[in-house]
């Protein structure tokens, strides 16, 4: 009797180890490819202000990264550029376009990525998503997700003369889908 109740319990031991270790088979977790952490920095002339304008806007991102998946991407710079249509009421609203990534400070080993953007507020600091896919070249295929922080920014500045000229923030980028 003794072993009999030994085997079921042994049998039933198993068979929850095996429940709780097994992945699920309707689990469809994306993967992540690469994580990178820097800084997106940029600059609006003439300096945004609460009156809607055409202004130019020049960039630079800069991340080191690390990659279980490929881990000969440690770094990336991408520079980015265009004319938009802001006031400091519309600042953050939602956009599109392209940028090319430059890996490891290497001319020819690139990403392209196609994005849109949307922005919110968290507990009064800006927060913009920028998402969209690799459309090209290193990681091609996969979808890239970027997260700039603006803690720093100073919106005080779009009712003084010049305006807002710039920012300084911390931005984080997620490769997935591969």
């Amino acid at each position: 009797m003794k072993r009999y109740i030994y085997a079921i319990a042994s049998t039933v031991l198993l068979a929850a180890v095996g429940l709780v270790a097994a992945p699920s088979a309707t689990a469809t977790a994306t993967p992540t490819v690469v994580n990178c952490v820097g800084d997106s920095v940029g600059t609006y002339d003439p300096g945004v202000t609460n009156v809607a304008q055409t202004l130019e806007v020049e960039g630079h991102d800069e991340a080191s990264c690390v990659s279980l998946t490929h881990p000969t991407l440690t770094s990336f710079t991408a520079d980015y550029s265009g004319e938009v249509t802001k006031s400091c009421a519309t600042l953050f609203g939602g956009g599109s376009g392209t940028q090319t990534i430059f890996w490891n400070g290497s001319s020819t080993m690139t990403s392209a990525w196609s994005w849109s953007s949307t922005s919110t507020t968290v507990n009064g600091t800006y927060v913009l998503t920028v998402t969209g896919p690799i459309t090209s070249g290193v990681l091609a295929g996969s979808t890239l997700t970027q997260v700039v922080t603006f803690v720093t920014l100073d919106l005080g500045a779009c009712s003084r003369p010049g305006g807002l000229t710039g920012y300084d923030a911390p931005s984080t980028w997620i490769f997935s889908g591969l």
